[in-house]
């Protein structure tokens, strides 16, 4: 069997007895290439040939928006870690052989962050452990807001007139127009004003009527009002008193027939 990156500094090892080889003091995030042979010293005739990447030692975990977690596997000794991206290019920080996991935090959400480990202290002159590890934060959302639906109108008024009911209410905050329902049917009418008050027509004089009044806000539809009903009615014209005196009568007459008298006048 013989290991190697490419071809350079390729190394023929013996398996003395069955199938399979422990492969050991392998470099961290590196691809090797593994040829087998049927003779001890790896010539031809050449079996099979295998490619694999070893494991970057540094890892990132448990990443959310503003937190991540960063763990060294496969690595004994004492190293230190960089913040790479983004820019400016962060501090070095050195770690015991002990401390294996680093947590991360006062990170930016949906942020691009690229991290390095180095073998021993200072994060200068000293080997690199693997390419590195890059991940990106979660993305910020913010909560839901509580959903707030108009309340009812006060003081619904409905009064009558000749084949028509005004009706008159006040205002709500918030609200962007209203709606009326007449008689329990169901059937909502948009007023196509904000202002508080609407006149329905076309009604029936000495028929009762009864209305329900709501707010809208864009999609939004508020609570109802009570009921309030209203007969319908002609208007009747009053009657007009004369403004002058009529003139008086004249020439009045008194006549005496026994046990009767007799008045009479020229008229005015």
């Amino acid at each position: 069997m013989q290991e190697g990156l490419g071809w350079f500094g390729a190394v023929c090892t013996k398996v003395s007895s069955g199938r399979t080889a422990n492969l050991t003091e392998l470099r961290p995030a590196t691809v090797y290439t593994v040829r087998t042979y049927s003779n001890d010293n790896c010539t031809d005739p050449r079996m099979d040939r295998v490619y694999f990447r070893t494991k970057d030692p540094l890892s990132a975990g448990s990443i959310g928006q503003t937190t991540a977690t960063l763990t060294l596997t496969g690595h004994s000794g004492a190293w230190s870690y960089k913040r790479f991206v983004p820019t400016p290019v962060g501090s070095c920080v050195s770690r015991t052989a002990a401390q294996t996991t680093v947590s991360l935090t006062g990170l930016t959400a949906n942020t691009e962050y690229s991290y390095r480990a180095y073998q021993g202290s200072g994060c200068v002159g000293t080997r690199q452990l693997g390419r590195g590890v890059t991940f990106t934060t979660s993305v910020s959302m913010s909560p839901p807001q509580p959903v707030s639906f108009p309340g009812a109108p006060r003081n619904l008024d409905a009064t009558p007139g000749n084949q028509q009911v005004v009706l008159s209410w006040d205002a709500v905050t918030g609200a962007t127009g209203w709606e009326y329902e007449q008689d329990g049917n169901g059937a909502w009418v948009d007023t196509g004003s904000s202002a508080t008050g609407y006149t329905v027509t076309g009604l029936d004089n000495g028929t009762q009527y009864s209305f329900k009044v709501r707010a809208i806000r864009v999609t939004q539809v508020g609570t109802e009002t009570a009921s309030v009903t209203a007969p319908p009615a002609a208007q009747t014209s009053p009657v007009t008193a004369p403004t002058t005196a009529p003139d008086p009568v004249t020439n009045i007459r008194l006549t005496h027939n026994g046990d009767s008298l007799t008045v009479a006048w020229d008229a005015p």
